[in-house]
């Protein structure tokens, strides 16, 4: 199994950080010979982008997308797993440590943020 990170923001975002972020995740990830999880947290380290307060990255569903690009297939029958890196606030990544990744996710079900604003009000 492959795991392959996405990382999605408005297109007025699209010039910040992104691919540096990914980067960095995947090294770690690579280093450390781990795959990320839903529901686990990386931060907060600082201030992801010069603007708004997000601090640390959450690992999703790709909920905003079909369900089969959550899983799918490479034409060597390789298999693909599709994991959100949402950037969140401190505040929630504390939550998330707090309460679970099953009550935050939870949380942003009821709130319904805009995952894809890197500017956005915290949830938690």
């Amino acid at each position: 199994m492959r795991l392959e990170l996405l990382f999605a923001c408005r297109d007025a975002f699209a010039a910040r950080n992104v691919p540096a972020i990914l980067q960095q995740l995947g090294l770690e990830a690579l280093s450390t010979e781990t795959a990320y999880l839903r529901g686990q947290t990386v931060g907060p380290r600082g201030r992801l982008f010069p603007a708004g307060e997000l601090e640390a990255i959450y690992f999703a569903l790709p909920v905003y997308w079909p369900d089969s690009l959550g899983v799918y297939s490479l034409s060597n029958g390789d298999k693909v797993q599709l994991v959100w890196a949402v950037p969140i606030h401190a505040s929630e990544a504390l939550f998330v440590s707090e309460f679970g990744w099953s009550e935050f996710e939870k949380r942003l079900g009821d709130r319904n943020p805009d995952l894809l604003d890197l500017e956005r009000v915290a949830v938690a």
